[in-house]
């Protein structure tokens, strides 16, 4: 007869049951409701990225702007 007893507290189980919850929404999505939202994550990750190579290509443009207004306007 085994009279140890179980000392488990219970965080294994919070993995069974995030990965049941997971898979069990998205065996409920729809696979175009799926691919519309990763159509759109890209799509904003491009403008995302667009917009900061436009302002690391303007940022030193305009601080040299900026050297030269300050310098006519002290004059």
């Amino acid at each position: 007869m085994e009279t140890q007893l179980n000392q488990s507290n219970g965080w294994g189980n919070w993995i069974a049951f995030l990965f049941g919850a997971v898979f069990n929404i998205l065996a409920n999505l729809q696979s175009s409701n799926v691919l519309n939202y990763a159509v759109h994550a890209i799509v904003g990750g491009i403008i995302c990225l667009f917009f900061k190579m436009l302002g690391d290509f303007f940022t030193p443009l305009f601080l040299r702007m900026g050297k030269r207004f300050t310098k006519w306007v002290g004059r």
